[in-house]
């Protein structure tokens, strides 16, 4: 019978490319502390499976670090740390260099990395300090890191620092959570979804609740826009950039 393989990300980050080849587009990354199970191991490349969020990508395979079963089972077992800072160090690992929603076992405290648990502060609170801590990012297609990050990435990242799992892309992103009737209902840490002309969802964001309504979002950089019924506007070019389709709850 055949025992599957495992590998676990241990730089700060790792492309994931929709090719087994350089030039190939760019889907997902993962990040510090990531694990993946080994579909197909090629000469220069490897098929995997992202245990986190159940998306398939290759990766080079200098860049793979093997990981046995039980070391496996020991990590997911283990208490672990997710990153919320802008930049963090982990000295245990010679000063390897960290980036928000990377992740790693925790044997004590470690200077620079928050634990993983939710903070003593409101959760909507919260997501709102993350989100806006990547303000200014600039748009990357497949990113997930304040260097780059696309509409879907940012969202599983920010939610991946409070303890929320999500999928890797915005239309699978929407297949959860409670729909929100109306936008006046909305609060801080909805998703907010969009689709195009054909009906296909492809952007979402995440709803900021203030003195009016606002929507954290990818789109050429990370921004704060304003949000109504009809969807996105732009304040920057006095117009509306994206269709709303509908948002989600969730968590209650």
């Amino acid at each position: 019978m055949l025992t599957t393989e495992y590998g676990i990300c241990l730089l700060p980050v790792v492309p994931g490319r929709k090719e087994p080849r350089d030039a190939s587009e760019m889907t997902t990354q993962l990040l510090f502390g990531e694990c993946y199970a080994i579909l197909e191991m090629q000469e220069k490349w490897i098929l995997i499976r992202s245990l986190s969020d159940q998306y398939d990508c290759f990766i080079d395979r200098k860049q793979h670090f093997p990981l046995s079963e039980e070391e496996l089972n020991a990590l997911q077992n283990a208490k672990r740390a997710v990153i919320r800072s802008p930049f963090a160090t982990c000295n245990p690992f010679g000063s390897q260099l960290l980036l928000p929603g990377g992740s790693l076992q925790v044997p004590g405290k470690l200077d620079g990395v928050a634990g993983f648990e939710v903070p003593s502060v409101p959760l909507e609170e919260e997501l709102s300090r993350l989100a806006k801590m990547y303000i200014g990012a600039p748009y990357l297609w497949g990113g997930k890191t304040v260097l780059g990050i696309d509409c879907s990435g940012y969202m599983q990242v920010v939610f991946r620092m409070v303890g929320i799992d999500l999928p890797r892309d915005a239309w699978q992103q929407a297949l959860h959570g409670d729909v929100v009737d109306f936008v006046e209902e909305s609060r801080t840490g909805d998703l907010a979804f969009f689709d195009n002309d054909a009906g296909k969802i492809t952007h979402v964001g995440m709803v900021v609740r203030g003195e009016d309504t606002r929507i954290a979002h990818a789109s050429g950089w990370v921004r704060l826009d304003t949000l109504d019924h009809q969807g996105i506007f732009n304040a920057h070019t006095g117009s509306y950039s994206h269709k709303l389709r509908t948002i989600k709850r969730i968590f209650q």
